[in-house]
């Protein structure tokens, strides 16, 4: 076997034919004598070509790819801003209303005076806590047994106070739960000692009220390690999406009681001719109340179906989960329907700030995609939006939602077999069923009356 010689670096040198290696000593002499070597690039190998080739075809688009299937995540946090500041609206004028109309409906010198009773009621229980439980009230804790007017007008001056920085921003557990705790304790008096607050609305607002606490911030220190985390919501995170749904359960509720007492109640509405005088012997007529009295018939007619189909058939929207896009649409439809019914309302009579607290609920079917432009950059503007969840630990968080879901769904049992009629009992509109009213059952207009009687009073010399 033949062994091929090599030749030397100098013979490969001098022969042209021979293969050209790069070696160390040609390689430097050849850098020294050519002053353009730096300048030409050498030649690229496979694994650079390929890689090269691989990255250009990373940046080119996918022909398969389609940005339209793709949608942004759901989120809630103009949805938040938006109820927590006309929550705090309603508040405002709750109390201004009860600053300037408590000291002559039951003051001392009231129609129907209450300065005795908080008196009776702590002779009745044994200790405050006993007596705090059975009617929630600040007054259990006064030193004074006499209810004055200045106390009243000190509780309405406080909440109107709390309720005015809510309504200009402010996110804070503590201050909702101080709000819902003053309008409670004017609730209890009135209730207990007076006619005056006997409607529906002051126990709507407490239930809209205790709602709107959880939809805060826990407290925290949260990411800033101060006491404002503590108290107030350092940033407007993302809501609880059980607290939402709590809200949208109350809008059920509302909107399902006030559709079978109509049902169940007056013979005109299976008739459908209560909107003929509905809109003339109504409490409290808007100024737009005499066009819809005097629409076609037929209209009107059919507004009753309207009010059916809002009320009861559909109503069932604004509790679908939002786990599919159809479901979404669905629920974003629901919403829209029942604030837009309450916007009629508002426009066909005068319920005070009924139908406002009304549409509070509803809205907690609407994303923050359903808000208009204007809206999300005030939110934006105004306090900031948090793209993590709430500082609290979640945890903490789970833990509270799940009690707050065991306890209201345990409080609605009562409820929901009112709706039904369990037991042979007739619906009950307007009542509560536990001494906190944390969950009612609402209804309204179950009868019309076809004729406006007013009082007229005459003086004479």
């Amino acid at each position: 076997m033949m062994r091929r010689r090599r030749k030397s670096p100098a013979a490969r040198d001098a022969d042209p034919d021979a293969p050209r290696g790069d070696t160390t000593d040609t390689k430097t002499k050849r850098d020294a004598s050519s002053p353009q070597a730096n300048d030409v690039p050498a030649p690229a190998s496979h694994d650079d070509t390929s890689r090269d080739s691989d990255e250009t075809k990373s940046l080119l688009p996918d022909p398969d790819y389609d940005a339209s299937r793709i949608r942004p995540p759901i989120t809630f946090h103009v949805t938040k801003f938006v109820i927590l500041r006309l929550v705090g609206f309603v508040y405002l004028v709750a109390f201004v209303g009860a600053y300037h109309q408590n000291r002559g409906l039951m003051g001392k010198n009231g129609l129907m005076p209450a300065y005795t009773f908080i008196d009776r009621l702590r002779q009745r229980y044994a200790s405050p806590i006993e007596g705090f439980v059975s009617h929630p009230a600040l007054f259990w804790f006064f030193p004074s047994s006499t209810l004055e007017d200045w106390h009243m007008e000190c509780i309405a001056t406080v909440g109107a106070t709390f309720s005015l920085a809510v309504a200009m921003g402010l996110n804070s557990w503590l201050v909702m739960a101080a709000l819902w705790l003053l309008d409670f304790t004017i609730v209890t008096v009135a209730q207990g000692a007076t006619e005056f607050y006997s409607y529906g609305w002051e126990s709507q607002l407490l239930e809209t009220g205790f709602l709107a606490i959880w939809l805060c911030d826990l407290p925290s220190w949260g990411r800033e390690r101060n006491l404002r985390g503590l108290f107030c919501d350092t940033d407007n995170s993302m809501p609880s999406l059980s607290v939402l749904w709590l809200f949208r359960w109350l809008c059920a509720r509302i909107s399902v009681g006030a559709g079978l007492i109509k049902l169940r109640g007056a013979s005109c509405w299976q008739e459908k001719t209560c909107l003929y005088y509905h809109f003339e012997t109504q409490p409290i007529p808007s100024p737009l109340s005499f066009v819809f009295h005097f629409l076609p018939r037929a209209v009107l007619r059919r507004a009753v179906d309207l009010d059916y189909f809002v009320q009861l058939y559909s109503v069932w929207m604004v509790l679908l989960p939002g786990f599919h896009w159809p479901l979404i649409y669905l629920r974003r439809l629901g919403g829209f329907m029942q604030a837009g019914f309450m916007v009629n309302i508002m426009l066909s009579g005068n319920f005070a700030f009924l139908n406002h607290l009304t549409i509070i609920p509803a809205l907690a079917a609407l994303d923050d995609d359903c808000f208009p432009g204007w809206i999300k950059k005030f939110t934006k503007q105004s306090y900031g939006i948090s793209h993590s969840k709430s500082a609290e630990p979640r945890i903490v968080r789970k833990f509270v939602d799940f009690s707050l879901l065991a306890l209201i769904g345990m409080l609605s049992v009562p409820v929901v077999s009112n709706l039904l009629q369990l037991g042979g009992k007739h619906q009950v509109m307007n009542a509560s069923f536990s001494s906190f009213k944390l969950v009612n059952s609402y209804g309204a207009f179950g009868s019309v009356g076809q004729a406006r009687y007013e009082p007229i009073i005459s003086l004479s010399d």
